[in-house]
């Protein structure tokens, strides 16, 4: 019904601002309303969007279980955009978890099954979760191909915002080919942009700011100071929105200990001395 995706897109809404305990409430909602419907598609999503709320505060195993959930659902109702949706979700859940493999594989198959139906944004978001899975497999020239493809996609699209995050693999990529100059080019281009445009609090987006961040350091790049304060801001707010009990897996998600309330600019500038992003 229309208040159940009301609710729903509530749940992604305010996820996506970083203010989860207010997303936990329309997830209250939207299952208390699906629960009346008795449909089980209705559940398969919102277990979607669960699992979108899960990863975000770093909750990897429950996110897992939650989407893996969803998918059986939606693979039995051939609600195709929506498997797409999980089969994504479940990748970046594995590059969260170190499993690239498993990463590269669930993302392989989000562009495949995404192919089938055309559906130019999916693809763009599974290409960039492949290219970033395989750069941490050491594989930069297979990974920039996936980054072009899927910036082309989402500026095409006029998701300039979602762009940054295959631009900031393309940095991420010139630096572990050895081209430093190219990659502080570059990830000083995405760093103006999210320096300087409203962005998700999402971990997507600290990606790339992270990204950037690592990049200008190697490179003596001033701007790097102004992306650390946009990270800590980020990390900041959505700590501030997570339960006690969940903050230690957030702040040991790759790249946030750098920025947590222990973290120190000379730690910083340490942790970014080299080519792979932590």
């Amino acid at each position: 019904s229309a208040t159940i995706m009301m609710r729903r897109n509530l749940v992604v809404t305010y996820t996506c601002l970083g203010e989860y305990r207010q997303a936990q409430d329309y997830v209250h909602q939207t299952r208390a309303a699906v629960r009346s419907t008795q449909a089980e598609s209705n559940h398969a999503l919102l277990l979607n969007f669960v699992g979108f709320w899960l990863l975000q505060q770093a909750r990897l195993e429950e996110a897992k279980i939650t989407q893996s959930e969803a998918l059986c659902i939606l693979q039995r109702h051939k609600q195709q955009l929506w498997m797409v949706k999980a089969i994504t979700a479940l990748g970046w859940i594995a590059f969260y978890s170190g499993d690239w493999q498993e990463a590269e594989a669930q993302s392989s198959e989000g562009i495949a099954e995404s192919e089938v139906f055309g559906e130019d944004r999916q693809i763009a978001h599974s290409l960039t979760c492949r290219g970033w899975a395989r750069l941490k497999l050491g594989r930069a020239d297979a990974a920039i191909p996936d980054f072009e493809r899927s910036a082309e996609i989402l500026l095409r699209l006029e998701m300039e915002n979602r762009a940054q995050e295959p631009l900031a693999g393309l940095a991420q990529a010139a630096w572990q080919n050895g081209d430093l100059s190219a990659a502080q080019s570059q990830a000083s281009a995405v760093a103006a942009h999210l320096l300087s445009h409203p962005l998700d609090r999402t971990t997507d987006t600290f990606l790339a700011i992270h990204t950037c961040h690592a990049i200008l350091c190697a490179a003596g790049d001033p701007l790097a100071e102004e992306v650390c304060g946009l990270a800590q801001a980020h990390l900041e707010y959505r700590a501030s929105h997570i339960e006690p009990e969940h903050l230690d897996g957030f702040w040991a998600m790759p790249g946030h200990k750098e920025f947590g309330p222990s973290g120190t600019q000379a730690g910083r500038n340490k942790a970014f001395g080299s080519a792979p992003v932590e």
